[in-house]
Protein backbone atom coordinates (compact mmCIF):
# COMPACT_ATOMS: atom_id res chain seq x y z
CA UNK A 1 0.00 0.00 0.00
CA UNK A 2 1.28 3.44 -0.89
CA UNK A 3 3.74 2.19 -3.52
CA UNK A 4 3.71 3.18 -7.17
CA UNK A 5 3.49 0.32 -9.64
CA UNK A 6 4.73 -0.21 -13.20
CA UNK A 7 3.19 -3.19 -14.97
CA UNK A 8 1.74 -4.46 -18.22
CA UNK A 9 -1.35 -6.66 -18.48
CA UNK A 10 -1.48 -8.97 -21.47
CA UNK A 11 -4.52 -10.56 -23.07
CA UNK A 12 -3.97 -14.30 -22.69
CA UNK A 13 -6.86 -14.92 -25.11
CA UNK A 14 -5.01 -13.12 -27.94
CA UNK A 15 -4.12 -15.49 -30.81
CA UNK A 16 -0.39 -15.04 -30.13
CA UNK A 17 -0.82 -16.99 -26.91
CA UNK A 18 -2.19 -20.08 -28.65
CA UNK A 19 -1.23 -22.96 -28.61
CA UNK A 20 1.34 -22.26 -25.89
CA UNK A 21 0.54 -23.90 -22.57
CA UNK A 22 3.24 -21.93 -20.78
CA UNK A 23 2.47 -18.17 -20.56
CA UNK A 24 6.11 -17.30 -19.88
CA UNK A 25 7.20 -19.14 -23.04
CA UNK A 26 4.55 -17.30 -25.08
CA UNK A 27 5.60 -13.95 -23.62
CA UNK A 28 9.24 -14.51 -24.51
CA UNK A 29 8.85 -16.13 -27.93
CA UNK A 30 5.68 -14.90 -29.60
CA UNK A 31 4.01 -11.98 -27.84
CA UNK A 32 3.92 -8.60 -29.58
CA UNK A 33 2.47 -5.25 -28.51
CA UNK A 34 -0.85 -6.38 -30.04
CA UNK A 35 -1.49 -8.58 -27.02
CA UNK A 36 -1.04 -5.74 -24.50
CA UNK A 37 -4.34 -4.98 -22.80
CA UNK A 38 -3.22 -2.33 -20.28
CA UNK A 39 -0.07 -0.47 -19.26
CA UNK A 40 0.41 1.19 -15.89
CA UNK A 41 3.34 3.44 -14.90
CA UNK A 42 3.80 4.96 -11.43
CA UNK A 43 0.33 3.72 -10.56
CA UNK A 44 -1.31 5.56 -13.50
CA UNK A 45 -3.08 3.77 -16.34
CA UNK A 46 -1.46 4.97 -19.58
CA UNK A 47 -2.84 2.49 -22.13
CA UNK A 48 -6.01 0.43 -22.28
CA UNK A 49 -7.58 -1.60 -25.10
CA UNK A 50 -5.42 -0.05 -27.83
CA UNK A 51 -5.83 3.55 -26.67
CA UNK A 52 -3.37 5.87 -24.95
CA UNK A 53 -5.27 7.40 -22.03
CA UNK A 54 -2.96 10.34 -21.32
CA UNK A 55 -3.22 12.27 -24.58
CA UNK A 56 -5.52 12.92 -27.50
CA UNK A 57 -4.07 10.86 -30.36
CA UNK A 58 -6.08 12.55 -33.15
CA UNK A 59 -4.33 15.94 -33.09
CA UNK A 60 -0.96 14.25 -32.61
CA UNK A 61 -1.50 12.10 -35.71
CA UNK A 62 -2.66 15.13 -37.70
CA UNK A 63 0.49 17.04 -36.72
CA UNK A 64 2.66 14.04 -37.67
CA UNK A 65 1.01 13.91 -41.12
CA UNK A 66 1.55 17.65 -41.63
CA UNK A 67 5.20 17.42 -40.61
CA UNK A 68 5.77 14.41 -42.87
CA UNK A 69 4.25 16.29 -45.82
CA UNK A 70 6.50 19.29 -45.09
CA UNK A 71 9.59 17.05 -45.01
CA UNK A 72 8.62 15.44 -48.33
CA UNK A 73 8.06 18.86 -49.90
CA UNK A 74 11.36 20.24 -48.52
CA UNK A 75 13.17 17.22 -49.97
CA UNK A 76 11.71 17.99 -53.39
CA UNK A 77 9.71 14.81 -53.49
CA UNK A 78 6.12 14.61 -54.56
CA UNK A 79 3.49 12.57 -56.29
CA UNK A 80 5.64 12.42 -59.42
CA UNK A 81 8.11 10.12 -57.64
CA UNK A 82 7.26 6.55 -58.69
CA UNK A 83 6.42 4.12 -55.95
CA UNK A 84 6.20 0.36 -55.96
CA UNK A 85 3.12 -1.23 -54.50
CA UNK A 86 4.11 -4.81 -55.25
CA UNK A 87 7.30 -6.77 -54.82
CA UNK A 88 7.08 -8.33 -58.27
CA UNK A 89 5.54 -6.97 -61.45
Amino acid sequence: IGKQADFVLVDLDHHEWTPYGDPLQALVWSATPASIAQTWVAGRQLFVDGTVTTLDEGPLRAEARERAAAIVAAAGLGVDVPTTTTLYD
